[in-house]
């Protein structure tokens, strides 16, 4: 499973900084963390996402574990997709832990599952300042011609994806019940010691994939909502190719026009 963090975060002195370590792709590993998924970040490996005991977060993966990170989701669903709420950007400098460092919420940052390979997403914290100077001017004009409609694009995702999640709620009890049923001889094994707690927790993540696949409505549900999920992030990183490619020709054009201004033998011309 691939999936990336995007978006933007709010402007602490370290935002920019922040956002070129933090934001991108991330693979999910074959390690569980705290009993949840873990995820390394495929462009930096030192940074991973966690399942901490209180929630989630990013951080260094020699921090892997621990209530310590540049941002987090409070939440104590161990899988992601399960997880509602806002993330949070720590805005002290360096890395800190729940308890000690100062949080700001961070609407603008999104987390996208099923996502194409890492070099088909863009990622807003990657893009430089020219092109977010550029993506700026052509917000303001759409504004004005009464056109922007990215609010509203965002609301209508983070609508989705909460009714995503309340929906998969409901299926819970019998996916639970067929879990427990999936696992019964591994905790048998696990009693006679046959079997040690890594193998145990390995096969009680196997036994919920298996339920939640045997499920018909959860399993449509889920494959609709990874169709929906790629096609938002391919979607994306069109829009983010085409801001690119303005913010190029908005640097070609103005040096042609500055030269353009000052004539032919390099003078300003005058009016």
């Amino acid at each position: 499973e691939t999936i990336a963090l995007v978006g933007e975060l709010p402007r602490p002195a370290n935002q920019e900084a922040y956002e070129r370590l933090i934001l991108g792709v991330y693979n999910r590993r074959s390690e569980l963390v705290n009993g949840a998924p873990s995820y390394v970040k495929a462009s930096d490996g030192r940074f991973m996402l966690w399942h901490d005991g209180r929630g989630w977060c990013v951080g260094f993966a020699s921090d892997k574990g621990r209530p310590r990170g540049y941002i987090r989701l409070s939440s104590d669903k161990k899988r992601l997709e399960d997880a509602i709420g806002t993330w949070q950007v720590n805005t002290e400098k360096g890395l800190g832990s729940w308890l000690d460092a100062s949080w700001l919420d961070a609407p603008g940052l999104r987390l996208l599952r099923h996502v194409p390979p890492a070099d088909e997403v863009s990622v807003v914290g990657e893009r430089t300042r020219d092109q977010r100077d550029a993506e700026g001017r052509k917000r303001a004009i759409d504004l004005t011609e009464g056109t922007m409609e990215t609010p509203r694009k965002r609301s209508r995702v983070d609508d989705v994806e909460t009714r995503v999640a309340k929906a998969r709620s409901l299926c819970a009890s019998e996916v639970d019940a067929r879990a427990h049923e999936l696992m019964e001889e591994a905790v048998r094994e696990f009693i006679a010691k046959k079997v040690d707690g890594a193998e145990l927790e390995r096969r009680r993540e196997a036994a919920r994939e298996q339920a939640e696949k045997e499920h018909p409505p959860l399993s449509a549900l889920d494959k609709a909502f990874a169709a929906y999920t790629a096609a938002a992030a391919a979607e994306q990183a069109a829009e983010a190719k085409r801001e690119a490619a303005e913010a190029t020709l908005e640097a070609a054009l103005h040096a042609l026009e500055k030269k353009g201004e000052a004539g032919p033998s390099g003078v300003k011309a005058e009016a």
